[in-house]
């Protein structure tokens, strides 16, 4: 997090804002690198079902023990959007059935780390129809 935030609440609160820009068209977003998809991905994938944007955020921390900025956040959920796969219940967010079953059938058994790594691997291969 940004040295100005001590929760990722207080992080979640000021990416909000941003995040809804984004995913209303309001904002246009460069692209990230190609992990982010997968890292964002596999944070929701981990939910049971669509978290708060602050959860997602302390998700994220965990895998890469990094935060995403606005910018990676966006970009990962428009990513999935643009698949078919991302659910958004106000400010909630999480998979479609179809994008949890893929996943789940991408990144099979091991570590964390070794996961993210198939999913960007997928990604990669197979692009959303927008990239192809």
């Amino acid at each position: 997090m940004p040295p100005r935030f001590q929760s990722y609440r207080q992080w979640a609160e000021e990416v909000a804002p941003q995040l809804h820009a984004a995913l209303s068209g309001e904002r246009e977003i460069s692209p990230q690198l190609p992990r982010t998809e997968a890292w964002l991905a596999l944070c929701l994938f981990f939910g049971d079902s669509p978290l708060p944007l602050r959860d997602v955020i302390q998700m994220a921390d965990g895998i890469e023990h990094a935060v995403p900025n606005p910018e990676e956040i966006a970009w990962g959920f428009l990513r999935l959007r643009t698949r078919g796969w991302l659910v958004e219940q106000e400010d909630r967010y999480g998979l479609t059935r179809e994008g949890r079953r893929v996943i789940e059938s991408v990144v099979g058994e091991g570590t964390v780390l070794d996961r993210m790594e198939r999913l960007e691997v997928w990604t990669l291969a197979h692009p959303p129809p927008s990239d192809e």
